[in-house]
């Protein structure tokens, strides 16, 4: 941070004494000030069970049934229920723009999202999910950082990314730190989500992401 000179004037013996003093100057607007944080900022939410997906799910050798409006996947190897979901609840699992929002039936893991301001105008986030049971094969995951202000003047900014699969199999995935500049004013407030999620699972699982949503100031 710059410095600046504190003029002080004392008068010697007749003579004005010019001295200067370097203080330490306070921030001001385009400056970081020193207790800007960098620190993580996580956010979770449930990654949910929200449908079934029937072709997937008899390439596994597991079998659906339709029992009192439910439809319920049971393991073909030894019959136990796997999943359990209202017909009609949540819509198709093959679209990457599923809303996970209507009827909650189960829980699949946790969906994150990770937000760090790195000072310069930059921050960079991270996101992802950790499956509790099964394996994943495919997944279509979307994000966005938003900020608003109004000061100098009204504005906006916004940054999306998405990624899909397919994958390995496995039980996480996780995009990496991702890094951007804003173009919001030094000090403006940005919110990392992820705006929807769907996570594939080879036991014909379809899993939804809910919508975490971290924030941090970001700063020059």
């Amino acid at each position: 941070m710059k410095k600046r000179l504190k003029l002080i004037a004392p008068v010697v013996g007749g003579l004005l004494l010019i001295v200067l003093i370097p203080v330490q100057a306070s921030a001001v607007a385009g400056q970081t000030p020193a207790t800007a944080s960098t620190q993580v900022v996580v956010a979770t939410s449930q990654l949910t069970i929200g449908a079934i997906d029937n072709k997937v799910a008899a390439k596994a050798g597991n079998h659906v049934r339709v029992e009192n409006g439910y439809k319920v996947l049971y393991d073909g190897a030894t019959g136990a229920e796997l999943a359990r979901v209202a017909i009609g609840g949540t819509g198709s699992p093959s679209g990457a723009t599923v809303s996970p929002y209507n009827t909650v039936t189960g829980n699949c893991g946790t969906s994150y999202i990770y937000l760090q301001n790195l000072n310069q105008l930059k921050f960079q986030f991270s996101t992802g999910f950790d499956l509790t049971s099964g394996s994943a094969y495919d997944f279509h995951w979307n994000t966005a950082v938003t900020a608003s202000w109004t000061h100098p003047s009204s504005g906006g900014f916004s940054s999306a990314w998405s990624d899909s699969g397919p994958m390995w199999p496995g039980q996480h995935w996780t995009s990496g730190w991702r890094q951007d500049t804003t173009t919001a004013p030094s000090g403006t407030i940005h919110q990392a989500q992820v705006t929807s999620g769907t996570v594939y699972r080879t036991d014909g699982v379809v899993c939804y992401a809910g919508s975490p949503n971290a924030w941090t100031y970001v700063w020059y």
